[in-house]
């Protein structure tokens, strides 16, 4: 499904400058993106933007990739115009990706979050969350 909607998004997005979908690594260069949806990609592990962030993305939802853990937070949360972020059935985050948002200014900018079928999630995990 994943290579389907990136060359979806490469023959619509003007504004694309590079995307390569190799096995489980996207690479993403586009200083106009906005939104990124990621759906059932069981190869995704991690996800990041190297040098070249995308500083207007505002939405990003990565969903029902079982596979996606927790360090990828740490770099998701320098993107400072994300206000959506959806992680629903990646199954492998924990309480760490939960303290990784909280522990940051990140989860002050956020207003949407949205963690379901996260089952290594506890409530002691979420709790601080749930306070902000």
């Amino acid at each position: 499904m994943i290579q389907k909607e990136i060359s979806q998004f490469k023959n619509n997005a003007t504004q694309t400058k590079r995307i390569t979908s190799e096995g489980s690594t996207i690479n993403i260069w586009n200083d106009e993106l906005k939104s990124l949806c990621i759906c059932g990609d069981e190869r995704l592990r991690d996800f990041g933007f190297g040098h070249q962030r995308p500083e207007k993305l505002t939405k990003l939802v990565i969903v029902n990739c079982p596979n996606v853990e927790d360090q990828m937070i740490g770099r998701l949360v320098e993107l400072e115009n994300l206000r959506c972020l959806n992680l629903s059935h990646c199954y492998r985050l924990t309480d760490r990706c939960a303290s990784l948002i909280c522990g940051s200014g990140y989860a002050d900018r956020l207003r949407e979050l949205y963690m379901a079928y996260c089952y290594e999630l506890t409530d002691s995990g979420v709790s601080p969350l749930m306070e902000r």
